[in-house]
């Protein structure tokens, strides 16, 4: 179990790299197109929030030099938040500054389809596994453990402790469901 958990942590030292080198070549220069890219190959990643927030501000200045017809058009299609009010949208405004987030968004929706049954199947495996609070609080103690970030451990299961459990999954070369299956419980516990 030392020389597994040893390996495991060369991994996550070897990742956690990867993840700064990328984030030094395409995200740090702080352009659109670069901050895209590290979520693209990063999305629960080192630098995911401060690249979330620059996109955030990008958003925000679009918004304020966009005619109010496209702006009213971008909000129905966020609110409604679906490939097709996406796809509308580009239609509508193919040049748009918010193009590119409509695109980004799109393929994240639609890799959450295409994941949906494995991310179900994970849910209710961690149902299994979680049922307990000490169980969950001992989960987030060996995220935490493990260098990935869960937050507090206080068994509640936050965005922060689903970041954090994707993260160890993409290390481990696990499904990536952001929830307890039984592989990643059993790869979290030491084993393989």
């Amino acid at each position: 179990a030392r020389e597994i958990e040893e390996e495991a942590r060369q991994r996550q030292i070897e990742e956690d790299r990867r993840d700064r080198a990328y984030w030094r070549n395409t995200g740090r220069k702080g352009d659109e197109a670069g901050l895209r890219a590290y979520l693209g190959r990063y999305p629960d990643g080192a630098f995911s929030e401060v690249a979330r927030a620059r996109l955030d501000e990008f958003e925000q200045e679009r918004r304020a030099e966009t005619d109010r017809q496209e702006r009213e058009a971008w909000d129905a299609a966020r609110t409604a938040d679906t490939p097709e009010a996406y796809d509308a949208f580009l239609r509508s405004y193919p040049e748009s500054g918010f193009a590119d987030a409509a695109r980004d968004r799109i393929r994240t929706l639609q890799e959450a389809v295409s994941n949906a049954d494995a991310i179900e199947a994970a849910r209710n495996e961690e149902r299994q596994y979680t049922g307990a609070k000490v169980a969950r609080v001992l989960i987030e103690r060996r995220l935490e453990q493990l260098g990935a970030k869960p937050g507090p451990a206080d068994g509640q299961f936050t965005e922060e402790t689903r970041q954090a459990i994707r993260r160890f999954q993409r290390h481990r070369q696990l499904p990536v469901t952001g929830y307890i299956s039984r592989a990643t419980m059993v790869q979290l516990m030491g084993g393989r």
